[in-house]
C-alpha cells in the first residue's frame, strides 16, 4: 500500500479536490491518501471522496501540530503540493528533507526553486488532472524511481539549505541594498 501526502490549509486555492479527481483515474487503488490540515474546503472535499467512492483510501487527519509533521512524513511515500498560489511552501521542503519525492503545482513558487522535473520530482500542472494522475502512477508503480527521487530530493535540501548557504544569501541581500544605496 502506497502512502500518499499532502498538508496544508484546506481552501480552494490548495487545489485538493483536482487531486482527489486525480486519484481516483488512477490505475492502482493500492493506495492511502492522507490529507493533514483543516479549513473552510474540508466538508466539500469529504462529500467529493465519498462521490468518488475514495472513502476507503482518504483519511483526513485535520489539523496537526507542527512537531507532528515528522511522524506522517516518515509513514508517507508521496508527497503532493497541488497549491495554486504559495509564494513559498516550506512543507515541501519538510517533505523533500525527509527523503520523499514530490509532485509539486508549476503555480507554486518554492516549485521551480526546489524540483528538477524527473529527477526529484515532477512538476505539473495542478489544474490538469490527467496529468497528476499520470504522475501519481509512474511512482506508484516504480518503487525504484521514487527511491531514487526522494534520495535526490533530500540531496537538494542538504545542499541548498547550509547555513554556509544562508549566510551567503543574507550577504549577498545585504550588499544588493548597499550597491543600491550608493548609486
Amino acid at each position: 500500500n502506497i502512502h500518499i501526502l499532502t498538508v496544508g490549509h484546506l481552501t480552494k486555492g490548495k487545489n485538493i479536490d483536482a487531486l482527489l479527481k486525480a486519484l481516483k483515474i488512477t490505475r492502482s487503488h493500492n493506495f492511502s491518501f492522507h490529507i493533514v490540515g483543516d479549513g473552510s474546503e474540508r466538508k466539500a472535499l469529504e462529500r467529493l471522496t465519498d462521490e468518488l467512492n475514495l472513502r476507503e483510501n482518504v483519511y483526513f487527519w485535520g489539523f496537526r501540530q507542527k512537531e507532528e509533521l515528522p511522524e506522517i512524513l516518515a509513514i508517507s511515500d508521496i508527497f503532493i503540493f497541488t497549491s495554486t498560489y504559495d509564494i513559498w511552501g516550506l512543507v515541501l521542503i519538510e517533505a523533500m528533507a525527509t527523503g520523499l519525492p514530490v509532485i509539486a503545482s508549476k503555480y507554486a513558487g518554492s516549485t521551480y526553486d526546489l524540483i528538477e522535473d524527473g529527477k526529484n520530482g515532477f512538476i505539473v500542472d495542478s489544474y490538469n488532472v490527467e496529468e497528476i494522475a499520470e504522475k501519481i502512477q509512474i511512482l506508484i508503480d516504480n518503487p525504484i524511481l521514487r527511491k531514487k527521487m526522494g534520495k535526490n530530493a533530500q540531496g537538494t535540501i542538504q545542499k541548498r539549505f547550509t547555513l554556509e548557504h544562508s549566510a551567503n544569501g543574507f550577504l549577498e541581500a545585504v550588499r544588493s541594498i548597499i550597491d543600491r544605496r550608493q548609486k
